[in-house]
């Protein structure tokens, strides 16, 4: 250890000298407080010894702003008066010990016996919490990997044939989109679905919420999705057509197995039929599902069944037709349990928000606003067909930088006609940019990313496309639509095709693994950019959604 020793007196510091040279590592001796106040400033002093008496400022003083840059380190006072102010002062500051002078060596050892105990205590409290720090953080480190790891795992059991993915366009009236959004509260998360496309066009939407405790809950649902998506992923393999009650009796026999006696499984199966233009659903103790017909009306469908549990043995399938249907919404209760930012719930603006939102994430930004800190878990499916209003505009342009650029100009001269709003219309832009370059490069050009990035580590990439531009006959069509909500806001849906051979929009449905699968700057910019992207099966068409 050092020890810093401030006394004015060539005896005394003798006498310290002396007695501490072999104490201590170190022994540091100052003639004054500012001497002894830069001792501190200057190395790592663990104990000071000071008179009371010095020239210039007094112990006191000298301790005062010590304690500015030490404050836990032991200080001891020497000092011959016994003013009571003086003790009084040297006990504020936090003094550890007293030696009045004259003292005997035997008084002074055992005042810094004291001391260097109370800094072994600290040292070693020290270095314990630093072990048990080091020990925490690598549980909380290992604790953290197996989370992400069981995430992970969570989002792989989500089988979604529609991520970013048109169900059926004619670009020239009305699109149809489907929409998702999966927002755990935890890492491991009790809600989970899964969306299926199946032959003739039909599809299965369902949505599983374990309602249990923690854990548990979690992996009764992970497990009823990854069995349900197995039954599907067999039949669709067997090239045979989906029983709804079939399926629902095999999955429900499968969560009786799993369940704990007093855990319950909330479920909805939603199975769409568009030759027939009807859909069947099943919920078991799930939410209404919302559905809005062409005349803007809501209508909620009730629950038809109650919770799956170890001792149901029935159920009611329903049905009903869809021709006049314009939009769907199925949840989970964390959507409308979450707290607003003001009194009351979410579910209170539910059916407002249904109404006019156009995309999942002109969806989500009205939940986000409107609810203050995430309380439960929100997961829901939106379907939602969208009859264009306005004009269709057309723009096919050539394969050529010149054009591209051309176009981005042209596109932004039309957003600010149509909208005033300086930070949409930016946003806008750079999707359509993002887009049309891809369009561009990718699509008619065939350019795929590694041989872009090595073009651009040689230097070549310009000089390639100049080249490549001239022998590139292929055009690039850029549709605009319009289309409004039930309060009037009005949106506007850009679609860019190409005439290249496309992509495999298979890699889309890695639902959260986007980024890793998937390495194109383009997709991600323009999904920021807007309230959602969508591609066409063949993979040359690109829709995205911007509000004017």
């Amino acid at each position: 250890m050092t020890l810093l020793c401030v006394d004015a007196s060539p005896l005394m510091q003798s006498i310290y000298e002396d007695i501490f040279t072999t104490l201590f590592q170190t022994v540091f001796i100052a003639n004054d407080g500012e001497e002894g106040i830069a001792f501190c400033q200057e190395h790592d002093i663990d104990l000071v010894l000071c008179e009371y008496a010095l020239p210039r400022m007094n112990g006191i003083e000298m301790i005062a702003q010590m304690r500015q840059l030490k404050p836990l380190m032991p200080i001891i006072l020497v000092t011959q008066t016994m003013e009571p102010h003086v003790f009084t002062e040297a006990f504020k500051y936090r003094v550890c010990n007293f030696v009045q002078k004259p003292f005997d060596t035997t008084d002074l050892l055992e005042a810094v016996e004291q001391a260097v105990k109370i800094i072994i205590a600290d040292k070693f409290i020290y270095q314990e919490q630093q072990r048990q720090l080091e020990v925490l953080e690598k549980k909380v480190a290992y604790g953290d990997y197996q989370e992400e790891l069981s995430f992970q795992k969570e989002l792989s059991m989500i089988k979604n044939d529609f991520y970013y993915r048109l169900i059926s366009h004619d670009c020239e009236q009305r699109v149809v989109l489907a929409d998702f959004l999966y927002m755990p509260k935890d890492i491991l998360s009790g809600d989970s679905y899964s969306a299926r496309k199946l032959g003739d066009g039909k599809a299965l939407f369902f949505m599983v919420d374990g309602m249990g405790k923690g854990v548990s809950a979690s992996v009764s649902a992970m497990m009823s999705v990854s069995f349900i998506n197995y039954l599907i992923d067999k039949i669709i393999q067997k090239g045979l057509v989906i029983d709804l009650q079939k399926l629902i009796h095999n999955a429900l026999l499968y969560v009786q197995g799993i369940l704990l006696e007093e855990e319950i499984l909330s479920i909805v199966f939603f199975y769409i039929h568009p030759k027939e233009q009807y859909f069947e659903y099943a919920s078991f103790s799930m939410p209404s599902i919302l559905i809005m017909n062409q005349d803007n009306e809501v209508v909620a469908l009730k629950s038809n069944n109650p919770p799956m549990n170890k001792y149901v043995s029935t159920f009611k399938i329903d049905q009903m037709p869809y021709k006049k249907i314009s939009k769907i919404l199925i949840y989970s209760d964390g959507l409308v349990e979450n707290s607003l930012k003001e009194e009351g719930t979410y579910a209170q603006f539910l059916h407002e928000d249904f109404k006019n939102a156009m995309t999942r994430e002109d969806l989500r930004q009205k939940i986000v606003k409107r609810i203050g800190e995430q309380e439960d878990d929100i997961t829901f499916i939106l379907l939602n067909l969208i009859s264009f209003e306005q004009t269709t505009v057309h723009r096919e342009i050539e394969t050529t930088l010149d054009s591209v650029e051309a176009s981005n100009e042209w596109f932004f001269i039309l957003r600010e006609q149509w909208c005033q709003d300086k930070g949409l219309n930016t946003k806008a832009s750079l999707a359509f940019n993002e887009l049309l370059m891809n369009a561009y490069e990718h699509g008619n050009l065939d350019i795929n990313k590694n041989q872009k990035h090595q073009l651009i580590e040689k230097d070549e990439y310009f000089t390639y496309l100049a080249h490549h531009e001239k022998e590139c006959h292929k055009k690039i069509t850029i549709t605009l639509h319009v289309s409004s909500n039930p309060a009037g806001e009005k949106y506007l849906f850009t679609c860019i095709e190409d005439e290249g051979e496309g992509f495999d929009t298979a890699i889309l449905s890695t639902v959260f693994g986007l980024r890793k699968s998937f390495n194109g700057r383009g997709i991600f910019m323009s999904k920021r950019a807007s309230l959602g992207i969508y591609y066409n099966a063949k993979g040359n068409l690109v829709m995205f959604v911007t509000k004017l």
